[in-house]
Parts: C-alpha cells; sequence; structure tokens
C-alpha cells in the first residue's frame, strides 16, 4: 500500500523542525502538541491525528521514523493495531477514556475499520424490495387492506373483492448496494492504506449526495429486523456524517502509552501472574487496626530456580542518563527483589526500556546503591525493540520472540555473574 503524501511522522516527546508543516492550532489548544520558541514542534501523544485531510503519526519513545515510505506505512498500521487492541481488550481508566474510545473524534478510524472487516466477511449488502400489488400473488397485508379497500357485504358478512398482497422481489435493492460500494470506495480513498484495504467500485457513477444517503440509510435502518443490516447501516450512517463534518478533525492518540508499553511487554515476557501472589504486603497498624497495602511488580518469570523481575519503564533513554528512573523508581525495584529473596532462590531484576534495536535487545547499564551491591543487588537495565514487541502483542508469532527472551534471559544472568561489584 503507498503512502499517501499527506502524512506527517513524530516521536513522541522528541523535538522536531517542521520545515513549513502547518500544524494545526487545534492540536496546540488541546494539548497535543508544544512549541518551541525556535519553531520546533514537541508533540505529547502517541497515534493518528487527522486534520483537513492531514495525517500526523506520532511514534512511541524509542522507535525511529523510517526512511523508506513502505516502512513508513507498516509501522503506522502496526501502531493502529496496537492502539486498537490495547482499545478494545482492557477497562481503560478515565484519564485514557478522555484520549481512546469515548470521544467522538476518535470513532472515524474504528468505524472505517469495522466497514472493512464487514466486507471481507459478508462482501456488499444486498437487500430484497419488498413489492406491493393489489390482488397479487403473494401474502395478503390485511391491516392494509382492511384500512385502503372497502368490503362488500353479503348476509352480514364482510368480504372484500380487492386486497393488498406483498412479496419479495427477485431483483435487489441496487441503490442500497451502490450506497455501500460508494462509501467503501471513500472508506479506501481515506484510511485504506492504514488498514492495507484496497477496493474497486464497480458501478455506474451516482451522483448521491451525501445528504441523500444519509436520508435512504436511515430510511433502512427503521425498515430493517435484520442484524447485519442494522450493524451495517449504523456504521455507514456514522461514517458519512463525519464526513458531512470535513472541519472535525479525526483522533486516535494517547498521553499513556506507558500503559500500552507495559501491557504489551508482560505479554512479551510472559507474565506468570500466579508468582505475584508470592510478593509479601506492606501494612499499617494504626490505631489498633491493621490496612494492607499492595507491592505490583510489572513482569515476574520464573525460570529454574530464578525469579526475573521486570519493570516496563517507558522512558526516552536517547535523552541520556539525566532522563532514567530516579531514586525511588530504583528503591521500589530493589525491595521488589528483597521481598521476594529466599536462600534457595537467585533474583534477578531489569528495567525494560523501548529501543530500536535490529538484535531485539541490548545491554545499557544497572542501577544499585553504593556500597550495597552485593546486599541489596542490582536492577539491570535493557533497551528492548518496540517493534518486535508490538509486533508479538499484535500476532502472538513466537518465532522472533522466542529467541529475543532467551537471549534475554541469558545476558541477564551472564552480566549478573560478571563483576560488576567492583565500582569506583
Amino acid at each position: 500500500m503507498k503512502l499517501m503524501n499527506n502524512c506527517h511522522f513524530f516521536i513522541e516527546y522528541e523535538w522536531r523542525s517542521i520545515n513549513g508543516t502547518q500544524i494545526p492550532s487545534v492540536f496546540y489548544e488541546r494539548g497535543f502538541c508544544e512549541k518551541s520558541n525556535s519553531g520546533s514542534v514537541k508533540f505529547k501523544v502517541v497515534g493518528i491525528l487527522e486534520h483537513d485531510g492531514e495525517f500526523f503519526i506520532i511514534f512511541p519513545k524509542g522507535m525511529y521514523i523510517p526512511s523508506h515510505d513502505k516502512e513508513k506505512v507498516l509501522t503506522t498500521q502496526l501502531l493502529l493495531k496496537t492502539l486498537n487492541k490495547y482499545s478494545s481488550t482492557n477497562i481503560l481508566g478515565a484519564e485514557e477514556l478522555t484520549w481512546m474510545g469515548s470521544a467522538n473524534s476518535s470513532k472515524l478510524f474504528q468505524t472505517a475499520n469495522w466497514i472493512i472487516e464487514d466486507f471481507k466477511q459478508n462482501g456488499l449488502i444486498h437487500t430484497n424490495k419488498r413489492k406491493e400489488q393489489q390482488n397479487g400473488n403473494g401474502r395478503i397485508e390485511w391491516s392494509k387492506s382492511i384500512k385502503q379497500k372497502s368490503p362488500i357485504i353479503i348476509n352480514k358478512k364482510f368480504y372484500y373483492l380487492d386486497v393488498i398482497t406483498s412479496k419479495n422481489d427477485i431483483v435487489s435493492d441496487q441503490e442500497l448496494t451502490i450506497m455501500h460500494s460508494i462509501v467503501l470506495t471513500m472508506v479506501k480513498d481515506s484510511y485504506g492504506w492504514l488498514f492495507d484495504f484496497d477496493y474497486q467500485h464497480d458501478f455506474p457513477n451516482n451522483n448521491y449526495s451525501l445528504k441523500y444517503m444519509l436520508y435512504i440509510l436511515n430510511k433502512s435502518l427503521r425498515n430493517t429486523n435484520i442484524d447485519r443490516e442494522t450493524r451495517l447501516f449504523k456504521h455507514l450512517i456514522t461514517f458519512l456524517n463525519r464526513k458531512v463534518n470535513a472541519n472535525l478533525m479525526n483522533v486516535f492518540v494517547t498521553a499513556h502509552f506507558a500503559n500500552i508499553w507495559e501491557a504489551a511487554c508482560a505479554d512479551f515476557i510472559g507474565n506468570m501472574r500466579s508468582l505475584h501472589s508470592l510478593v509479601p504486603n506492606p501494612y499499617w497498624i494504626f490505631e489498633d487496626n491493621k490496612q494492607l497495602t499492595a507491592q505490583i511488580p510489572d513482569i515476574l518469570f520464573s525460570k529454574g530456580d530464578s525469579i526475573f523481575i521486570f519493570d516496563a519503564k517507558y522512558y526516552r533513554i536517547k535523552e541520556g542518563i539525566d532522563k532514567l528512573p530516579g531514586w525511588g523508581e530504583i528503591v521500589k525495584q530493589l525491595f521488589y527483589g528483597l521481598s521476594l529473596s529466599k536462600q534457595e532462590i537467585k533474583i534477578y531484576n531489569t528495567f525494560l526500556f523501548p529501543s530500536s534495536y535490529t538484535s531485539g535487545i541490548k545491554y545499557l547499564g544497572f542501577a544499585s546503591v553504593k556500597n550495597k551491591e552485593s546486599e541489596f543487588g542490582l536492577v539491570l537495565a535493557f533497551g528492548l525493540d518496540v517493534s518486535i514487541v508490538l509486533k508479538y502483542y499484535n500476532s502472538k508469532n513466537k518465532i522472533i520472540r522466542n529467541q529475543v527472551v532467551e537471549n534475554l534471559f541469558s545476558e541477564i544472568i551472564k552480566i549478573e555473574f560478571g563483576n560488576l561489584y567492583n565500582i569506583t
């Protein structure tokens, strides 16, 4: 699928010169981005924005903007699939809902996707016209006949010489089929590249206005009780209503991609939920009442006599050491390890940062407490390739994932047994 010319690419929280690209003022007003004194722009969300036919695609931290158009398309499709999956398979918090799924401006992408998937499964809509006749061969419509026709009376009995009958015409209602095809063409023209969807409109050109199509579709919706028709008409109406308001922007972004990174990493590593019951809870005794709080590590994995504790950190490691997790995050991770430590169990503690490495992983360094390394342990830091993680999150293809995870475990063990405690 060819990349459209009206696409602009950014990385979340990275300043970028816009080189004449016009950023809609509403983006600044809504807090999607901010502008520096030098004119550079930094987006503070991840996802896809459409305004006046222009697309703004913001990739997550750790990614790079591909240099080739084909890779740009594939990476954008991967991002859209990730947002769709996360928003449809997780209970979103109140703040997340303000970004994904609840606002009308986010619905057009989902509506377009539904229309495409429905077409792939069911094809074009074909409905039968119910044709009414007088004294025809179809079913007698008694309610209409009584209202519209006059009976004759014989021996105090009513007889109808003329009745209204109806039957399904063998000819389909082509007007609705054509309208469905027109909307599919509109979906393809605007969003086909996003969903890898192509479609050829094979009907004669019809000058149906958007207003007329909405009138017919709404009328058809009121007159059907067929489930597929009901759902299809509603989605076609939603899509056309958004197109009528062409000046509205369409938004599918989140300011909380950290939650998606955490969920995708847990899926990728293979979080063992049963291990979380082993983590002891802190508590308060206050005025003779006991109140438990909780320790909630992101990811736990058991391998032999070892437990691996992972924390998915959505940080910009490109920015250098001053952008890494601070004291609170380091201490929390070390305490997870201390809480789980037993003489017969080896604990490995690791931060996972979003990165772009063809090998899948890269060792970056570690954190600890000075002169307490052997007592408290280390928290290793690894970069984990964002694209590989998100591809597995969407497809569950284990071929690449298994090799990357095994390499990660091997590297963690090798580094822990290395001479890392001799720190000056």
